[in-house]
């Protein structure tokens, strides 16, 4: 717990930098089959042993539409606002992740995921909704 109290929400380095570290459930994340990391470089100036790789935007909004808990809508209503949601690359990158949980326990929960997508596309992004092919033997409700 020592990183969250040196590079958590609301430290020197969140307010420095614009970002911080949380630590999330136990569970696999929701992300496209091969998730982007971009190099952060001026984060990894003065370190030694590791370097920073963040979690490209896009990607980040994939893994919120699974959870949309607490200050998930207000986090991917930003990145829509400060123009880093492309509607195209995000319907590329959900689907991934569907492929992704295609075929684990997830799948069952793949219905609501759709749900917050097209909540993102109609009110956010004003554009049409996707319809997501499901695995079969999943309900889109």
């Amino acid at each position: 717990m020592q990183l969250i109290a040196l590079a958590g929400k609301g430290t020197s380095l969140h307010r420095k930098h614009q970002m911080y570290v949380e630590i999330l459930a136990s569970a696999f994340p929701f992300l496209p089959v091969e998730p982007h990391w971009v190099a952060r470089s001026e984060l990894s100036v003065d370190l030694r042993h590791f370097s920073v790789e963040a979690l490209d935007v896009v990607d980040v909004v994939v893994a919120k539409l699974a959870r949309l808990h607490g200050a998930d809508r207000g986090d991917i209503k930003a990145m829509v606002e400060l123009g880093l949601v492309d509607p195209a690359v995000l319907v590329e990158r959900f689907q991934s992740a569907v492929e992704r949980v295609w075929m684990d326990a997830r799948a069952d929960d793949l219905p609501r995921y759709v749900r917050n997508l097209n909540w993102l596309q109609r009110d956010l992004l004003g554009v049409d909704e996707t319809e997501v092919d499901l695995p079969p033997g999943v309900s889109s409700e």
